[in-house]
């Protein structure tokens, strides 16, 4: 479950304590580890009010990431508000080498990502009060759910020292999702999606979608129902401006309608939708439900907020499920990307030429978490 706060006053600086103070009770947080998560989350509240007037922060609990009975880490995701519609843009990266040395310390693992709408930060904290070494699964993941309430989307994650599969559950397919999860092997869980595909509630933001990613093999297979729309993204490559590189960064691997837009002349089911893609290193999976994006707006998308794609997962659907609701798209957004590929060994660039006192412990931090 993830936990979604907004953050509008300095009176949304209780509820988040609060907030992150119980779900680090939940998951078994040490005392300094629980004072750390509450202290972070407040951090990064008063810096969205102080910096961008507001914004929202997201609360996860990694259990893909845990093994057996070990407690999870907390992943906290804090994204600015856009400005509002013709007030000038802050100084944002100005502001934000100060915002991230704040967390030196606190987090296991630290990343950003920084452009004209704000702010998006991400970190993780372990439950231990002194942290260790984590093992990381092949695949991370990061996501956003289209809406707040509970059982509005669901992430089961099974992961070897190979691959990983997920089982996505968006919209009201959060159950739907559990019940295929439960079942042993993919082809196992693509018969049960095949089956439940027709009882799924007929809405644009609903989908129940079945993904294996195999690093190893640079291969990735996927089945899906209901409404999802799903893209790889390669890293820049320095010529965003030639609309030939932009065309090789970007391409669609599997787009579904829901059952409520096929044509009522149909008089059997439609075949689940499947694919099975290259998954070349350096290739992030973006996911969503919702209304599509056509090409060209995924192309401009991408050319718009260079270096994103090289960010942490979480960040990237952040970022997009900011847009997207900006764009009054909606809908939940989840995206995977190599494990190794995922932990930045030192802060973005443009931090590098910030004062010495502010960057070196933001890179101290993310030495501990590589």
């Amino acid at each position: 479950m993830q936990l979604r706060l907004p953050i509008g006053s300095s009176g949304d600086l209780t509820v988040v304590s609060t907030a992150a103070n119980d779900l680090a009770l939940r998951c078994g947080f040490g005392e300094i580890a629980t004072e750390r998560l509450v202290q972070a989350a407040q951090r990064c509240a008063e810096g969205m009010l102080q910096h961008a007037g507001g914004g929202t922060i997201y609360l996860r609990a990694l259990q893909e990431e845990v093994t057996g009975a070990a407690p999870p880490q907390v992943e906290l995701l804090a994204v600015d508000a856009p400005p509002c519609a013709g007030a000038p843009a802050g100084d944002t990266r100005g502001a934000a080498d100060n915002r991230l040395a704040r967390f030196a310390g606190v987090a296991t693992a630290l990343d950003c990502h920084v452009d004209e709408s704000g702010m998006a930060l991400r970190m993780a904290l372990s439950p231990a009060d002194r942290p260790g070494a984590v093992t990381l699964p092949p695949v991370a993941i990061g996501v956003v759910w289209a809406s707040a309430e509970q059982g509005h989307g669901g992430l089961n994650v099974h992961s070897t020292a190979r691959l990983s599969t997920l089982v996505l559950g968006m919209g009201r397919a959060a159950e739907s999702a559990r019940r295929v999860a439960a079942l042993q092997g993919f082809a196992a869980q693509l018969q049960q999606i095949d089956r439940m595909q027709g009882a799924l509630p007929q809405a644009d933001d609903t989908a129940l979608a079945a993904i294996q990613l195999d690093p190893g093999a640079a291969q990735l297979k996927i089945a899906g129902a209901g409404s999802i729309d799903v893209w790889l993204a390669s890293a820049s490559d320095g010529e965003q401006s030639l609309p030939a590189a932009d065309e090789r960064r970007v391409q669609p691997v599997l787009r579904t309608l829901p059952s409520s837009s096929s044509s009522l002349q149909e008089a059997q089911p439609r075949p689940l939708a499947r694919a099975q893609a290259p998954w070349p290193a350096g290739t992030t999976l973006l996911a969503h439900g919702g209304p599509a994006f056509a090409p060209e707006q995924w192309q401009a998308w991408l050319a718009s907020r260079p270096g994103l794609v090289e960010r942490h997962p979480a960040i990237v659907a952040a970022v997009l499920h900011r847009d997207r609701r900006v764009l009054h798209a909606g809908g939940s957004v989840v995206v995977c990307r190599r494990s190794e590929e995922s932990r930045p060994a030192a802060p973005p660039e443009w931090l590098l030429g910030s004062t010495a006192g502010d960057a070196a412990p933001v890179a101290a931090a993310h030495e501990e978490s590589a």
